[in-house]
């Protein structure tokens, strides 16, 4: 991992009655059904507006996130999952009030 490598470990949003719910303090966390993506936004609009204007500078800097999801199992706990290695590619596609996240890679060298 290099100086350019942050680690990740966002809550996963939940779909309810078909909407999108924040589970992490306003925070919307998607990951695609194929985990080739994530897309972040957050519930109150100064922050999207805030977080938009921001991505680019870690898309300049060519940031990398090393992401463990987390989630509640069935019996409640918590529980992280590695996802893989992503990389900011700017505004979501399918909504302008994510920032997309697509992953490079599926696993990632951890060394002593």
């Amino acid at each position: 991992m290099s100086e350019k490598t942050r680690l990740w470990c966002p809550k996963l949003s939940i779909i309810e009655n078909g909407a999108t719910k924040s589970v992490a303090a306003g925070w919307l966390n998607i990951l695609a059904k194929d985990w080739s993506y994530i897309d972040e936004s957050h519930v109150d609009k100064e922050t999207v507006k805030e977080r938009s204007a921001n991505y680019l500078e870690e898309i300049e800097a060519g940031l990398e996130r090393v992401v463990f999801a987390k989630y509640k199992d069935n019996l409640g706990f918590n529980r992280y999952q590695f996802v893989g290695v992503f990389k900011s590619i700017g505004i979501s596609p399918d909504n302008e009030e994510f920032v997309r996240y697509e992953r490079i890679d599926d696993k990632v060298k951890i060394i002593k």
